[in-house]
């Protein structure tokens, strides 16, 4: 699940990602620290519970120190998601105003 290289983290998540995955996430987050730049690495995930992306932007916000952060195999919907939990970009609105 996890490469460490120096201070730099590669956590792979492979089949189903979901909250219980978070909860690892978190432990390895935590075990590791601090960590200068983490690569979050979906690709192999089958399953992708898109509730578990709060989770995701939880444990990022606690990260300690300066840290990059890399994702790999998210979709467009699910990077927006993660983003917009981050406070990083705002949701897309889905209403659309009719025109005057």
């Amino acid at each position: 699940m996890s490469t460490v290289t120096g201070r730099a983290v590669v956590l792979r998540f492979d089949g189903r990602f979901g909250t219980r995955d978070t909860d690892r996430l978190e432990e390895a987050v935590q075990a590791l620290a601090p960590i200068s730049r983490l690569i979050l690495d979906f690709r192999q995930a089958r399953k992708f519970d898109e509730r578990a992306l709060g989770r995701v932007a939880a444990v990022i916000r606690h990260l300690a120190g300066p840290t990059t952060i890399r994702l790999r195999g998210l979709s467009d919907r699910q990077r927006g998601l993660l983003l917009s939990f981050l406070g990083l970009l705002e949701p897309a609105n889905e209403c659309e105003a009719a025109p005057a």
